[in-house]
């Protein structure tokens, strides 16, 4: 716990003084869905902030801070959903530890299947944190938004997609000993309104493209289909084809 409040509080501290030092004009804060306090439905930008463990409180915390910098620069917050993708190995993260298990033979273990998140491919996060750094960088003060897609899946919505991918880790049940939000779901209708950001890829889409980047991450191809699946974010093509 500790550790949890000095890096996302005090590490936030840091680097906001550094952007005032520095003259920064515009910062895009990554904070998180889980920053809310728990409930059933969906999360909307006005939901009262909060947490009952340490990264949730933490992340709550964090973004009372900003109100000492809003006079000096342009803040825009994003609170986003679970980022997916091929080349992340952190630990204890859904998708790293499929990866890891599948990969070496070995069994997952899985807290609560019926656990859910928005999950979101780290390229259309990526994508958006730039559209928002323009949207600040042109004046725009805002305050937080919600980042994500409009739909979540539970923990064995990923399973069972991943079977059906031909994918199938031995899961071993394990006792939830750790106070998490069970259902996490964003609603993002301000974003899109507002900002104009929307997220194009279903999470059955974001996953098959994390699949198919951990297939060829050691490959030289790698980089090269990141970047171009990146730029297919802003056509039209993508949008119709895999929104949800």
């Amino acid at each position: 716990p500790r550790k949890t409040f000095s890096t996302n509080i005090m590490g936030l501290v840091n680097v906001m003084e550094a952007a005032v030092k520095t003259g920064v004009k515009a910062v895009v804060v990554v904070s998180s869905d889980k920053c809310y306090l728990p409930a059933k439905t969906p999360r909307n930008i006005h939901s009262p902030l909060g947490g009952k463990e340490p990264y949730s409180a933490s992340k709550a915390a964090a973004e009372m801070v900003l109100g000492a910098y809003r006079e000096r620069m342009n803040i825009i917050v994003a609170r986003a959903g679970n980022a997916i993708g091929g080349g992340d190995w952190a630990k204890d993260r859904l998708i790293p530890d499929l990866m890891r298990a599948l990969a070496s033979n070995s069994p997952i273990f899985i807290r609560n299947p019926h656990a859910s998140r928005p999950w979101q491919h780290v390229c259309e996060l990526v994508h958006a944190y730039l559209q928002m750094g323009l949207h600040a960088m042109r004046g725009h003060h805002c305050s937080a938004w919600n980042v994500g897609p409009d739909r979540s899946a539970t923990v064995g919505d990923i399973l069972d997609e991943l079977r059906r991918t031909g994918l199938s880790p031995r899961v071993v049940s394990r006792t939830n000993s750790f106070p998490e939000n069970q259902i996490l779901q964003l609603d993002v209708r301000e974003t899109e309104e507002v900002l104009g950001l929307r997220s194009v890829l279903s999470w059955k889409k974001a996953l098959s493209w994390t699949i198919e980047e951990y297939a060829c991450i050691h490959s030289s191809s790698f980089s090269e289909l990141i970047w171009e699946r990146f730029c297919s974010l802003g056509s039209s093509d993508t949008s119709s084809t895999d929104s949800t």
